[in-house]
């Protein structure tokens, strides 16, 4: 982003694109990627296995990008 107005465009594409996401993608997004939470701690949060963690993070993604590159 070159300036402030596009910083702010992205920001709002960006969260726009995470809350298309279905609920348990979008979760694991936020608690991941925005709170920071480490991939142990989503596990116990979500009390869902860390391969759960993993594979949901992967596939909220992929789904971002694919999100991201229609609306830019």
């Amino acid at each position: 982003p070159q300036n402030l107005e596009e910083t702010i465009d992205l920001q709002n594409a960006v969260r726009e694109a995470i809350r298309q996401l279905p609920e348990k993608l979008r979760s694991v997004v936020i608690l991941r990627e925005i709170e920071g939470f480490s991939e142990a701690e989503t596990t116990k949060i979500l009390k869902i296995p860390s391969g759960t963690v993993k594979s949901r993070l992967f596939h909220a993604r992929k789904k971002l990008k694919k999100i991201l590159e229609k609306s830019l």
